[in-house]
């Protein structure tokens, strides 16, 4: 069982109204089934909490929304267990293997060329390489380590 409202909060750097905060307490009973991320999204659209770009104020409602349940306030659906994503093993073929060391200098090999990995089968060879020879091995890149 829920409080009722009973004045404005500040909660996350903004000050809600009685009404806006009874709005929310409306939109969790409407949407009983949301997610908690989805939840935000929806409450960040009906009170337009945007940042400067027009993107939802996502983490600051996920933290007004735990500080409402904590005054009794509101009554989160309970948060939902993330799937574990396995990684594939890196497969080790002969095509990775080390090759005779190159004694050359520069100006004896000629033009180097650097190429950008596109296809399927030249990612996964890369990965290879990676997991072969990095000392840190081969571990799924994400956003700006690509």
């Amino acid at each position: 069982m829920t409080k009722t409202v009973t004045s404005t909060l500040t909660l996350s750097g903004r000050k809600f109204s009685k009404k806006e905060l009874i709005g929310i307490q409306q939109t969790i009973k409407t949407f009983p089934n949301l997610s908690l991320t989805e939840l935000a999204q929806t409450i960040c659209e009906h009170l337009s909490w945007t940042t400067a770009q027009s993107r939802n104020k996502h983490n600051a409602c996920l933290d007004a929304l735990e500080k409402l349940e904590k005054l009794g306030l509101v009554e989160l659906p309970s948060k939902r267990p993330q799937k574990k994503r396995e990684s594939k093993k890196v497969v080790w073929t002969e095509q990775s293997q080390a090759k005779p060391d190159i004694d050359s200098s520069l100006a004896e090999l000629g033009s180097i060329t650097l190429k950008v990995v596109t296809d399927k089968a030249e990612v996964t060879l890369w990965n290879e390489y990676v997991d072969r020879h990095h000392y840190l091995s081969y571990k799924h890149p994400i956003g700006a380590a690509l």
